[in-house]
């Protein structure tokens, strides 16, 4: 078993290092649209701030580590 990014190859779960990436790319897009759909509930300016920050930190990934552009990123949060 090798680790990776915190997740194994255990040919299991995961046969290769692509489709740990893949899970996380997803896992990471999804909680774009939670925080999306977060921030349009919240009405104290607090919890919006906490959500946008977190957000943004995770959209930063995205773009850096899994090469997605600020549109696609953006069509993300229409959609949610």
């Amino acid at each position: 078993m090798t680790q990776y990014k915190g997740r194994y190859i255990d040919h299991v779960v995961y046969n290769s290092k692509e489709e740990i990436d893949a899970a996380i790319k997803s896992d990471m897009v999804k909680r774009v649209q939670k925080l999306a759909k977060m921030m349009a509930e919240y009405s104290d300016p607090g919890m919006m701030m906490a959500a946008c920050k977190e957000m943004t930190n995770v959209e930063r990934v995205l773009m850096q580590d899994y090469g997605m552009t600020a549109a696609e990123i953006e069509e993300i949060e229409l959609v949610a």
